[in-house]
């Protein structure tokens, strides 16, 4: 979209946050949204948590001691604090976050992923730990007692925070500091991107942009957020059986092709590809992490806030 006006004012209107929020939502209808509204569902989770944390290589858990270090460095986390984990899902990064000694409620809309985190829970962390099913897009935290409840809120690569509500709630559940994480740039995944066009009739062009228009937003309402990239790769393999499931569940929630065709077509392509049964799916990209202050003494006076 093009802003009209002089230089000046076209600068005016880049640190606006009204024109952050346009960008947000002119993201709509694009295939990236697509691909977050694929795993905006608990049925994805649910049929992935099983087998989630199988195959997770060391580079993973060092990417979240890495953002826990940042956290740590930057004095956003100490022993003591309150911390909500928004999106939860098998819990890896609460356990590191209790392990600092933070009081931990971690939230997630899968049951399936909320089963196996509690099941994975280290007993030295369990006290300090409680265990939430919730939808973070329904959630009032009024109604919760969550306003301003939490010293750090967490959304780190989760589908909680696909809108710009979702997204300030964030930041009206914290009361000194937040944190978000997601993809930036384009992002492949090997099987995804074949069975895309065969039920989506095109190419997948997956750009994600989010986490810089979350930059932008937050700079021109005045908070000074930290962001640093991480490259990923990993793979997995699965069965045939598993893979059907995990993929129906994510198309189901984009394609317009009845249950039946849909189911059909992944088991075709899946089992094309297979070898004994077996396929392996590969993910590569870069991970955005951003994390910054709420507290008022570091606003600026004058500028607007959430």
């Amino acid at each position: 979209m093009r802003e009209q006006g002089s230089a000046g004012e076209k600068s005016d209107i880049i640190h606006s946050r009204e024109f952050w929020l346009r960008q947000w939502n002119n993201l709509q209808g694009r295939d990236t949204a697509r691909v977050s509204k694929g795993y905006a569902s608990a049925k994805y989770w649910d049929t992935a948590a099983k087998e989630y944390d199988q195959g997770l290589d060391a580079s993973y858990h060092e990417r979240l001691e890495n953002l826990v270090a940042h956290l740590e460095k930057s004095r956003m986390l100490t022993r003591g604090m309150t911390v909500l984990d928004v999106g939860c899902g098998t819990g890896n990064l609460a356990f590191l976050l209790a392990d600092k000694g933070a009081e931990v409620t971690a939230v997630d809309f899968a049951g399936g992923m909320l089963q196996q985190a509690e099941a994975n829970c280290p007993d030295s962390c369990k006290s300090r730990i409680h265990f939430e099913q919730a939808d973070w897009q329904a959630v009032d935290l009024k109604d919760r007692g969550w306003l301003k409840k939490f010293d750090l809120v967490i959304a780190h690569m989760t589908p909680a925070v696909k809108t710009p509500d979702s997204f300030f709630k964030i930041l009206a559940a914290s009361r000194q500091g937040c944190c978000t994480g997601s993809w930036a740039g384009k992002r492949e995944n090997n099987i995804r991107m074949e069975l895309w066009k065969k039920i989506m009739g095109k190419a997948l062009r997956d750009n994600s942009d989010g986490i810089l228009i979350q930059f932008d937003l937050l700079y021109a309402m005045n908070y000074f957020p930290n962001i640093y990239f991480t490259e990923v790769f990993w793979q997995k393999t699965m069965s045939v059986k598993a893979a059907l499931e995990y993929f129906f569940h994510f198309f189901q929630r984009i394609s317009t092709e009845p249950d039946s065709i849909l189911r059909k077509k992944i088991r075709d392509y899946l089992e094309e590809i297979s070898v004994d049964g077996m396929v392996v799916k590969k993910n590569f990209g870069r991970i955005g992490t951003m994390y910054w202050r709420v507290n008022k003494d570091d606003a600026v006076p004058g500028r607007p806030g959430p």
